[in-house]
């Protein structure tokens, strides 16, 4: 290289040779840890890396099975976190992680479930926790949550307040002056403020609605009428298996139908025993008679039939209550029954009188349709019925058979049947 007239040697520099390195990427599916498998967190006085060891024949050691007649429901207690495959077989049998519970919980009781837990477990013991007690917990849970919202909502409020205390009432903006921007600013903060003041207030009431719900829901399913019902149900299902266990059947299918007939007869023993505790339902409380009053969410109805069950009174036939316009009679379940007195003589006969049908005439009369005894079987019950006759000087009350065609309604004489003149006075 030239400079100047005269000859400059340049000396070639090294250079550091810089080599790039591409990471591996790695394109195997990434091994199922239990961290991964979505298990639950092990509870708190768990170690974090514990991990429950097999036993023999299955057992799990750390998990208890408990099953509460109550609510019949089988829950899961675990003291540590259990294994990715116990908690795949646990999942697929219809058990859900409860958070605030801290166990595994199934929403019923079935044969496979049942079976899961003696495998897992070895017994199925006695839930400790009753239903009221959870709903107790529940109720403060929720009660807590609104207490907490409440306050938000009072702070926010607050906050509108204050973030308008500068500026006096009415004032209005004043577009152009230098307290414009300040006085926007200052508006929409107060209005961001009682936003969140009106959502929290919502959230405190709803939370409060919830906490009522949780003790009055748990009262419900513990109250006499419901108890009752339930075990009307549950002998229902039981007589379905009786059923399938008299049909026969694959053998597999008649042991399967005696396990649910066994958890049934056990369900239903509980719930009399819990009932008669109680005091027992109307049902058997009250001794119902034809023509004796009944008091059902405050109306007064006179008793016209008493239905039974075997020896049981399943339900009570009885005069409308004030705001049906529609029937002459009502049918109410026994457990309905809030108060009872027992008919008087003058009851039982006027309930005598007013249930005596008059008898039903066949006759020919004016006007009448006549037809054989198939013809009117054959008749929609949609038109055909009976009128009755109150009665006049000559003849007494009577009932006669009744058709409509071509959008009249007339008399009907069955002229295979024999002929029933109307009685005379």
């Amino acid at each position: 290289m030239r400079r100047g007239g005269s000859t400059v040697q340049v000396q070639p520099v090294e250079t550091e040779r810089r080599v790039m390195t591409i990471p591996t990427i790695h394109t195997e599916t990434p091994i199922l840890t239990v961290e991964s498998a979505g298990v639950p967190p092990a509870p708190p006085e768990a170690h974090p890396s514990a991990v429950s060891e097999g036993a023999e024949c299955g057992k799990v050691s750390g998990m208890t099975a408990t099953y509460s007649m109550e609510d019949n429901k089988l829950r899961f207690y675990a003291t540590s976190r259990i294994p990715a495959d116990i908690y795949q077989r646990v999942s697929v049998a219809g058990f859900v992680w409860a958070s605030k519970q801290d166990c595994f919980v199934a929403p019923a009781w079935t044969p496979t479930r049942e079976d899961l837990a003696l495998d897992l477990c070895g017994e199925v013991q006695e839930e400790q926790t009753t239903l009221s007690e959870r709903a107790a917990a529940r109720a403060d849970r929720f009660e807590g949550y609104s207490e907490s919202n409440a306050r938000q909502s009072a702070s926010a409020h607050q906050a509108a307040r204050d973030s308008v205390a500068g500026i006096p009432m009415g004032q209005p903006i004043l577009v152009g002056h230098h307290s414009e921007g300040r006085h926007r600013r200052a508006l929409a903060r107060q209005d961001t403020n009682m936003r969140k003041a009106i959502e929290t207030a919502d959230r405190a009431d709803s939370w409060a609605r919830r906490a009522t719900g949780a003790t009055s829901n748990a009262a419900r399913k513990l109250s006499v009428p419901v108890r009752h019902r339930r075990i009307k149900t549950l002998e229902a299902e039981a007589r379905k298996q009786r059923r399938n266990i008299e049909e026969g059947g694959a053998s597999s299918s008649i042991e399967w139908a005696r396990r649910w007939l066994g958890h049934y007869e056990a369900r239903i023993a509980y719930e009399r025993e819990m009932l008669a505790a109680a005091g027992g339902s109307a049902a058997t409380k009250f001794d119902f008679e034809v023509g004796g009053t009944v008091v059902v969410k405050g109306d007064r109805l006179v008793i016209l039939r008493v239905n039974r069950s075997g020896a049981e009174v399943n339900s009570l036939t009885t005069t409308p209550p004030s705001v049906v316009c529609w029937s002459t009679t009502w049918k109410i379940t026994a457990e309905r029954v809030e108060a009872y007195e027992p008919p008087t003589q003058e009851a039982r006969a006027a309930v005598a009188s007013t249930q005596k049908l008059p008898p039903l005439v066949n006759h020919q009369s004016p006007g009448c349709f006549e037809m054989t005894r198939n013809e009117w079987s054959k008749c929609s019950q949609d038109y055909k019925g009976t009128s009755t006759f109150p009665g006049d000087d000559k003849h007494g009350a009577y009932r006669y058979r009744t058709i409509l065609r071509a959008g009249t309604l007339g008399p009907v004489y069955i002229v295979d049947m024999k002929t029933t003149e109307p009685p005379k006075r």
